[in-house]
């Protein structure tokens, strides 16, 4: 169903007059897909559309991930929830991607890392850019300087687990590409 939204005198009503008779549009990965091709339209849409709320206020619990589908329906989530989200979209649009997570003291933070032309980029919430440099350790610098180690991720379940993990000269070493389960 389209609709219009309704602005009088400079002030917003909220009112939606339907356009065309039918059944409104779901919104499917598949569709945002379709519709969201690049990283900045990703950007965009979720600038746009989410709030950042943390799991202990959104599910009473440290930790929850989300699926991107729950995240679409909710329109809030945190870090991981905003990650796997991205993620799922760049991959329906062929991008190369995964799940990164870096570690310091008592927290942790996780974001969606891409290829696009031979560069790496970042989805750190609802912001986008791209990296200067290609090891690890470089990823985890953008992230978080002071970072104690570094963590290839996976969705099991409602939790998120570490698939590799990177400390010290391990990190220094990796290049991404070489560092990539060949799953991704």
């Amino acid at each position: 169903m389209k609709v219009r939204w309704v602005i009088l005198g400079g002030f917003f009503l909220g009112l939606l007059f339907p356009l065309s008779e039918g059944k409104a549009e779901t919104l499917t990965l598949d569709s945002l897909a379709s519709q969201l091709q690049t990283p900045e339209a990703i950007q965009k849409f979720m600038g746009k559309h989410f709030v950042y709320v943390e799991d202990q206020t959104l599910f009473g619990q440290d930790e929850y991930w989300q699926s991107p589908e729950e995240m679409l329906e909710r329109k809030q989530g945190d870090c991981e929830d905003y990650a796997l989200f991205a993620e799922a979209i760049l991959k329906k649009n062929g991008y190369r991607t995964f799940i990164f997570s870096v570690y310091w003291e008592d927290d942790a933070h996780t974001v969606a890392v891409f290829e696009k032309e031979g560069k790496w980029g970042i989805f750190d919430l609802d912001d986008l850019r791209y990296l200067k440099g290609d090891s690890i350790e470089d990823l985890g610098k953008a992230i978080k300087h002071d970072w104690s180690y570094l963590g290839i991720m996976r969705k099991d379940g409602n939790t998120g687990i570490i698939n590799r993990k990177f400390q010290g000269q391990k990190a220094i070493a990796s290049k991404i590409s070489l560092a990539l389960p060949s799953t991704i």
